[in-house]
């Protein structure tokens, strides 16, 4: 059980595979008490430090018959929360009937948690860096770090 990394583009061997372990095995007691899961790489750093905002207000400002929209929307956050000049991701989450779909055709338990752990070979020099927070349940994963919408990317396929 892998996953590909992708903060680790640079190399085309097998240090960007990460290593799976699941609740039930050794592996997960005894990575899970010395893996930090505070820091992800750059470009999944948001899934880290993330915190749920209302929508307040949500407006469409082009006319009907206008092609495309643009939107007006307020989040209400905290006053301690958010600082000017501050970055907003949006981080869209999977639809549950989508994410049933996948648990049943790869004959997983949504409720099962893993966690990932560094590929082989890599250094405490290296620091490399989880894609996404674990230790979570599978449901999670496919819920909130997976794009279930669209197709892989050729590149990933094709990976032997």
């Amino acid at each position: 059980n892998n996953i590909e990394d992708d903060s680790t583009k640079e190399k085309e061997d097998d240090t960007d595979i990460w290593n799976v372990a699941f609740d039930d095995s050794e592996d997960f007691a005894q990575y899970s008490s010395i893996i930090p899961t505070s820091e992800g790489a750059s470009s999944t750093k948001f899934y880290f430090h993330s915190q749920r905002l209302t929508v307040f207000e949500n407006t469409e400002l082009r006319a009907p018959q206008a092609h495309g929209s643009t939107r007006h929307i307020e989040f209400w956050c905290d006053d301690n929360y958010y600082l000017t000049a501050d970055n907003l991701a949006i981080l869209p989450e999977n639809d549950d009937a989508d994410i049933d779909i996948v648990l049943k055709a790869l004959g997983l338990d949504g409720k099962q948690r893993f966690m990932l752990i560094p590929p082989s070979g890599v250094s405490e020099e290296t620091k490399i860096k989880p894609p996404f927070p674990t230790p979570c349940s599978i449901k999670l994963a496919l819920k909130r770090y997976c794009d279930l919408t669209h197709k892989p990317k050729k590149k990933r396929t094709n990976r032997t």
